[in-house]
């Protein structure tokens, strides 16, 4: 044997037994003593590449290449070491040589679909494992790489099979099992995905990526702690593990516990400051938590690292809304409607959540309704091994009284707790038991002392897991359970999710589709869903026959106006007010009051003082030849005198997009009238409800055009503005809106009709109201 060829060997021996330094220290006596000698500048390199020294690796690989450049091997070999330094480019290119010089090369096309995934060519990916399968049809690892890419081409069901016929052929493959129990969980298939990655881990314990996935699985399925437990375990065997830390970050984050979250957050970030994910996840933490301007900061960084982070570049479109930031917003809403339709296309998660989709976003009823029918489809799908244990069986019990209970977080000081100031008051307690669930913090306001007052039962559950919220629902034999939230940021689907109630009934608090998993019935009226726009709901549309908002006629008005000078309006001249939330002014609708402002002299547009909104629409304002000045900010004061300054206004102008609802019938009740548009969707057209409840159809606007001209003339004609006002003030056609006793009776035989269904057998429905 020669000298060459024995220290090869003794390398080869040592490298095997794992002594790696003896390994190192013989291969480079090899290379120096036969510099010629291929196969020990690609020895040298796979030492590297164990010891995982890419740099070396890619040095030595690249000499081994030089040497054989026609040895498919070497090329392989020197492919590979480029793709784990980081270059998956030049990995590509040394790979198709390989594959060039060897067509049937199984190594090498797996190897090269692994480069191209890397790149994001899906397509050229599954190329690639083809052709390995057919080259090896036993080779399982190209069959695990197909299947993974094949799910992440959107052919989910192909993708599977070719995992299960992976663990076929090699049933002791953990990274099978775990990417087979990835996938079941990302199916919904909960408990297949469970016995997968116990599996993944029973084949090799110490498995950082099973932990992981099975950290987030135990997550999903509420089991917080033993979630955190497997996160731990993985950052154990491997320190700063980013995945990991956001995993802990994200379940932090849901559970309340803001600092620990931004802790987990930030220390991602350190170990992966050019991970876009890293950002992406600390920008949601921050947000949670309160900081806005690092959010923004970090969602801005994420994009920055990956333009296809559309997760982050909703989020930043959300924050820029609120503060009425339009830069970029075009394209952000084309992009985002379009991944979103894609995402729901393939079955993935969609970049723009349903809440987003009629609050800031201009988007379908076809389109909220798509969006909110998956993400409670994967609620419910997460929640199944829950619901299934708990076992929650409605009796269908005939009680004295049908039960009615009321979720929400908002029993407070905001605006469903005061639209449902009278609600519990007005219910026919000969008729109707009700009970309140309350998740939201108790603000000490006298609405909440109210609403504890008037529920014949008030439950704070804010402490409870959604598993013993359901069982309470459940142990109180509610007939019918109403929720008050939806899908927004703060509501608990998932306590729907459980099915606690035989029937469950959306009202009120969400003005989009929720979806059927959860819900049964969505309350709404003939003008926010007016017939043929029932395809816009997951659910069954049920019509009261005035307008659907519920409010308190007792409601308080402080007797004493303010004065102008008070509220820093100007002394004379026409005011204009829109009191909405800020993520409701869009560039367009912004744009139309700039032109009423430029055509009726002297006139202010008082808004609510939102910072750092105010900067941004006085500099809008600016740009459009509108002096800045013109625009009032009004303070937040206690709602009596909220409604009050309202008579220094002579005409409320809503938002397009999401209307005025709450901000809507207030102006209403203070006598100030309320011009707006219909739009296609329910949050479009709750105020042309709201108009048409109080006998003022005429100040609904067939579209943006003549709403301007509407505004234009009603402030150039005082009489006719006083005619509305005193409308409003006079005439008994404002009552149903404002007559909460009918209201809840009318909600009461809703109810009714729908627990009667239930107990017939019969599917829920839609129905209308009669207006008796």
């Amino acid at each position: 044997m020669k000298p060459a060829e024995r220290l090869y060997a003794r390398a080869s021996r040592a490298l095997a037994d794992g002594q790696l330094d003896l390994a190192r220290e013989t291969a480079e006596r090899l290379v120096e003593r036969a510099p010629r000698f291929a196969p020990g500048h690609a020895l040298l390199g796979a030492i590297h590449q164990q010891r995982r020294d890419w740099a070396s690796a890619v040095a030595c690989h690249r000499d081994a290449a030089a040497l054989s450049p026609d040895d498919p091997a070497v090329l392989n070999n020197l492919g590979l070491a480029l793709r784990e330094a980081g270059d998956a480019a030049a990995s590509a290119e040394a790979l198709r040589e390989a594959v060039r010089l060897r067509p049937d090369y199984a190594i090498a096309l797996n190897n090269l679909g692994l480069a191209l995934l890397a790149l994001d060519d899906v397509p050229g990916a599954v190329r690639a494992f083809q052709d390995a399968v057919c080259a090896k049809p036993d080779y399982a690892r190209a069959r695990h790489n197909l299947g993974n890419a094949l799910r992440r081409s959107g052919d989910r069901p192909a993708g599977l099979a070719e995992l299960r016929e992976a663990l076929r052929l090699d049933p002791l493959y953990a990274e099978a099992w775990n990417s087979f129990g990835a996938a079941r969980h990302e199916d919904g298939a909960y408990r297949e995905a469970e016995d997968a990655l116990r599996r993944a881990l029973h084949i090799r314990p110490r498995y950082p990526k099973a932990l992981l996935n099975l950290a987030h699985l135990r997550g999903d399925l509420e089991r917080t702690d033993d979630a955190l437990a497997l996160y731990r375990q993985a950052l154990a065997l491997e320190p700063g593990y980013v995945k990991a830390l956001l995993g802990v970050a994200s379940l932090l984050q849901r559970t309340g516990r803001s600092a620990s979250a931004l802790e987990a957050a930030d220390a991602a970030v350190a170990r992966a400051p050019r991970t876009a994910e890293a950002h992406a996840q600390r920008a949601s933490v921050q947000r949670a938590a309160g900081r806005l301007a690092d959010a923004l900061a970090s969602y801005e960084q994420a994009l920055a690292l990956d333009a296809s982070q559309h997760g982050a570049r909703a989020g930043r479109l959300e924050l820029r809304s609120e503060q009425c930031d339009w830069r970029d917003r075009d394209a952000d809403v084309a992009v985002l409607r379009e991944e979103s339709r894609r995402a729901l296309a393939r079955g993935d998660v969609p970049p723009l959540t349903a809440s987003a989709a009629h609050r800031f976003v201009p988007c379908t009823a076809e389109e909220q309704r798509d969006l909110a029918r998956a993400a409670s489809a994967r609620i419910a799908a997460r929640l199944a091994p829950l619901r299934e244990s708990l076992a929650l069986v409605p009796t269908g019990a005939r009680h004295e009284r049908l039960r009615v209970g009321y979720l929400s977080c908002d029993f407070r000081n905001n605006a469903v707790g005061h639209l449902t100031q009278g609600l519990f008051r007005a219910h026919d307690r000969s008729r109707v038991e009700t009970f309140a669930y309350s998740f939201g913090p108790d603000d000490g306001s006298r609405y909440r002392r109210r609403i504890e007052e008037d529920a014949e039962h008030f439950a704070d559950v804010s402490a409870l897991g959604h598993a013993e919220v359901a069982r309470r629902v459940h142990a109180d034999g509610i007939d019918v359970l109403v929720d008050l939230v939806g899908g927004a940021g703060n509501g608990r689907l998932e306590i729907l999710a459980l099915r606690p109630a035989p029937v469950q009934v959306h009202f009120l608090g969400y003005p989009a589709t929720v979806g059927r998993a959860l819900v049964d019935y969505f309350v709404a009226d003939p003008v926010t869903v007016p017939a043929g726009a029932e395809d816009g709901f997951d659910e069954a549309v049920v019509r009261l026959p005035g307008s659907y908002q519920l409010n308190d006629d007792r409601q308080e008005v402080a007797s004493q106006t303010p004065t102008r000078a008070e509220c820093g309006l100007p002394a004379t001249g026409f005011v204009f007010a829109c009191f909405n939330a800020s993520y409701k002014i869009d560039p367009e609708i912004f744009g139309a009051w700039m032109r009423i402002l430029s055509r009726v002299s002297g006139s202010a547009l008082w808004l609510p003082e939102t910072a750092p909104a105010a900067p941004n629409l006085r500099r809008e304002a600016a740009a459009r030849g509108v002096a800045p000045d013109r625009l009032v900010f009004a303070p937040l004061v206690d709602k009596p005198l909220h409604l009050a300054r309202h008579r220094l206004a002579g005409l409320f102008l809503d938002t397009p997009l999401c209307n005025a609802h709450t901000t809507a019938s207030d102006a209403l009740w203070a006598g100030l009238p309320v011009l707006t548009t219909a739009g296609r969707t329910f949050a479009s057209r709750v105020a042309a409800s709201l108009l048409t409840a109080v006998g003022l159809p005429e100040l609904i606007a067939p579209g943006l055009d003549a709403y301007v001209e509407t505004a234009v003339r009603l402030a150039s004609a005082p009489a006719a503005l006083k005619t509305l006002a005193t409308r409003l003030r006079e005439d008994p056609a404002r009552r149903p809106l404002f007559d909460t006793a009918r209201t809840v009776g009318q909600l009461e035989a809703a109810y009714a009709r729908m627990w009667e269904r239930f107990r017939q057998g019969e599917a829920p429905a839609a129905f209308a109201v009669d207006p008796a």
